[in-house]
């Protein structure tokens, strides 16, 4: 629905006022005593910046103690390399690794947290040149789409990435779908990828 309501209002000239009136907001909600409110922002904001800060912490401690995975539960598996953690997956054995009291706890989490599981300590600079290839894609499907509808697409884009690792997002959060809707929504078909 916020989506749908930023599109229907998007204007270039109001990008600027983004910063300053989610600094308002934010000043205004902290005022409210209401406990309803109190309770549903403080959850944004838990979930937001603490519980993703937390699992990256959690990913870095697990790798540095076991082997790192290198894709082999996901993509790789199909051309016969076998993970270590390949009778369950690797957020669940970080979950269940740091709440063994819970059974098949997840510890879902997004860019830094995939660069630990699957490179180590040197994900952390391999990562970002994955990401780049993955950007680009994404930014070619994007050509000559009006642009009100790409500030939508994008914070689709950087919820599924801060979320799940990046085959999973291509995989189960419809960025495939969205990148066939992207090329086939061009203002300007005759270009291509």
């Amino acid at each position: 629905m916020i989506g749908i309501i930023i599109r229907l209002y998007y204007k270039q000239y109001y990008l600027r006022y983004i910063p300053l009136l989610a600094s308002i907001f934010i000043i205004l909600i902290s005022f409210v005593k209401n406990a309803t409110i109190q309770l549903g922002v403080s959850f944004v904001f838990w979930r937001v910046f603490y519980v993703p800060s937390g699992m990256d912490y959690e990913y870095y401690t697990f790798f540095n103690l076991f082997e790192p995975d290198y894709y082999r539960n996901s993509i790789f598996s199909r051309f016969g390399m076998n993970s270590p953690y390949s009778s369950t997956s690797v957020d669940i054995a970080v979950g269940e690794y740091f709440s063994p009291e819970v059974e098949g706890i997840r510890a879902n989490n997004g860019l830094i947290s995939e660069a630990y599981a699957n490179f180590g300590n040197e994900g952390c600079f391999i990562l970002p040149f994955i990401l780049v290839v993955y950007f680009k894609i994404i930014s070619s499907c994007a050509k000559g789409v009006n642009e009100s509808y790409i500030f939508f697409i994008a914070v689709i884009f950087s919820y599924a990435i801060i979320s799940t690792f990046i085959p999973a997002t291509f995989l189960s959060s419809g960025v495939w779908a969205l990148l066939i809707i992207l090329i086939s929504y061009r203002t300007n078909p005759q270009k291509t990828l």
